[in-house]
């Protein structure tokens, strides 16, 4: 895999990137919000990307990650001459697209460009001296030419930095964090209504006997009511008798 980036990418455009979601944090809301805190309290600045930019970074670092982890051959380059650092302009060396004027050091560029691409297609290394990306010093490819100074396209140590770090080791221990608190809260809330978990196995005979009970109590005094309000017109029965004493009958 041959692959990289231009150093400003979107640096010209501040639209907010919800990395928590993007990024697939378990707790995406309060990753979120330490972002932006960080931000606003100047300890966190995004090695002065945007968003957006980061939003470029960082997914091509894990893609670098997941490459080199897998024992696939991954080269990574960053391109980083500020004049057309932006998006996709670089692609204006291979495809000619978003053409613009080149100076005395973009005809060089221009160059190895070409020379980066055809090397990797025929061949499968790029030449140049543009070695294979190592994982744990994040070793990439810088290309930049100024014929004032004599620097010219070399490997570096540790691609994006900042933002990497940030985002790939900070953050994800604030994640894993969140979410040992978040488990302990809830285990401390259990822990003080145990009848939540089961509020009837440790008294079934108790919970039926008390139910029967209230049951029979209900029967009764609707009984009571019943008898005493819609009978009683009726409480005090006679029988009468055939024949001449029936006056002396029993009153029941």
């Amino acid at each position: 895999m041959l692959t990289g980036c231009t150093n400003l990418e979107f640096d010209h455009e501040s639209i907010k990137v919800p990395f928590g979601k993007y990024l697939e944090f378990e707790n995406p809301d309060e990753c979120d919000e330490k972002y932006r805190n960080d931000v606003e309290s100047g300890v966190e600045n995004r090695g002065n990307h945007t968003d957006k930019t980061q939003g470029i970074i960082l997914p091509l670092k894990l893609q670098i990650n997941n490459l080199l982890e897998n024992n696939v051959t991954a080269y990574l380059y960053e391109y980083t001459y500020p004049k057309h650092g932006r998006h996709t302009d670089d692609l204006s060396y291979i495809m000619g697209v978003h053409a613009f004027e080149k100076d005395e050091n973009e005809v060089h560029l221009e160059q190895v460009y070409k020379d980066m691409v055809i090397n990797f297609i025929k061949l499968g290394e790029p030449g140049m001296g543009f070695e294979k990306s190592e994982q744990n010093e994040s070793t990439y490819f810088d290309i930049y030419w100024n014929e004032t100074t004599g620097e010219r396209p070399r490997m570096r140590k540790y691609f994006e930095k900042e933002v990497t770090d940030y985002w790939l080791k900070e953050m994800i221990e604030f994640d894993q964090k969140v979410t040992e608190t978040k488990k302990k809260l809830k285990q401390i809330s259990l822990k003080t209504v145990p009848f939540i978990e089961k509020p009837l196995e440790q008294n079934d005979e108790a919970g039926t006997l008390i139910g029967v009970s209230l049951i029979a109590i209900s029967i009764f005094l609707i009984g009571c009511i019943f008898g005493r309000y819609c009978c009683l017109r009726r409480r005090n029965l006679y029988i009468r008798l055939d024949g001449n004493n029936y006056e002396n009958a029993g009153n029941f």
